[in-house]
């Protein structure tokens, strides 16, 4: 089985802080680290596909030029302070850090590479844009050549190595909803194998149900800690909106199960981060859907027993 994991579920929240100092992916590195610890290598592996490490690394390099400017505004509205000292962004190469960043990375990861013969795959995508087969969907627009270009890689892939089944971990539109049974089955007539389509971003909890792999963890969290979250999110009632201050009222919050994901620390200790879907009210009336909220738990063995540690949500609610 291959695991092949889209830019979606790579890329983390932008309001969590990321280490600029290293190219991190971390669901791939994470599912990599599961793979080797439990012996699954024979049953089990793990690849990008080209275009996503190009646009992933794309997506890095800007965070990494926003963040300098970021440190050039505060280097100018602190510049009178002499206590307060902000050097080396001016000189720093940026494009050269990242470039040696990315390089080291992609000797790492397993790539599934853009077929070469690039004329045939043009010819190929302008015929799916045209016929608007999926993943083109919009029928008054011809997004989807990103989408285009990692399915027919993939198809390309299949058709040359021994994998037999195929996951994508994706939550672009394109290929999900009534795309989903048209793209699996033009996978199988194009390949002979089969193709899953899945939008979850649990990795992770993917391989383990696949091997049976921590059901005790996993029936604590069932049985417990998702009951005692329903339990709490009931009773709060406001939002804080970044950025403004604002506070607005909750009109419904909810687990996003697609959107929650585990990671083993260690043996018997997990990090939890558990995806919420939220619906606000402003002071005018208006209704906003949030769907970035994450709360972490640290969740371990005591005594034998499972019990966790609240971390808190990404944002102020209460």
């Amino acid at each position: 089985m291959l695991l092949i994991l889209d830019t979606n579920i790579l890329e983390t929240s932008p309001k969590k802080s990321e280490d600029l100092s290293i190219f991190s992916l971390e669901a791939y590195d994470e599912a990599i680290n599961l793979i080797e610890k439990y012996d699954l290598l024979d049953s089990i592996d793990i690849y990008l596909p080209e275009i996503v490490f190009k646009e992933i690394s794309k997506h890095k390099l800007n965070k990494l030029h926003s963040r300098i400017d970021e440190l050039n505004k505060l280097a100018n509205e602190f510049g009178e302070i002499g206590e307060i000292k902000i050097e080396g962004h001016t000189t720093f190469k940026c494009n050269e850090h990242f470039e040696k960043l990315r390089n080291h990375k992609e000797s790492t990861v397993n790539l599934i590479p853009i077929p070469s013969d690039r004329a045939t795959l043009f010819n190929k995508i302008l015929e799916m844009a045209i016929c608007k087969t999926p993943p083109f969907l919009d029928k008054k627009s011809d997004k989807g050549f990103k989408d285009a270009v990692l399915l027919l890689s993939l198809i390309d892939f299949a058709s040359k190595n021994k994998f037999e089944e195929y996951v994508l971990f994706t939550q672009d539109k394109g290929f999900l909803y009534e795309s989903r049974d048209k793209i699996e089955d033009a996978f199988a007539l194009n390949t002979g194998k089969h193709l899953n389509i899945m939008a979850e971003k649990n990795i992770q909890g993917f391989i383990a149900d696949r091997f049976k792999l921590f059901l005790d963890f996993k029936k604590f969290l069932n049985e417990i800690l998702y009951t005692e979250i329903d339990k709490t999110i009931e009773a709060l009632k406001f939002i804080e909106i970044p950025g403004t201050g604002e506070v607005s009222n909750i009109e419904s919050l909810k687990i996003k199960n697609e959107s929650t994901t585990y990671e083993e620390l260690k043996d018997n200790e997990f990090k939890v981060t558990v995806g919420f879907e939220l619906i606000c009210i402003d002071k005018e009336g208006k209704k906003e859907l949030i769907d970035d909220i994450q709360k972490e738990f640290l969740i371990y063995r005591e005594s034998g027993n499972w019990t966790y540690r609240d971390m808190g949500f990404n944002y102020k609610i209460y």
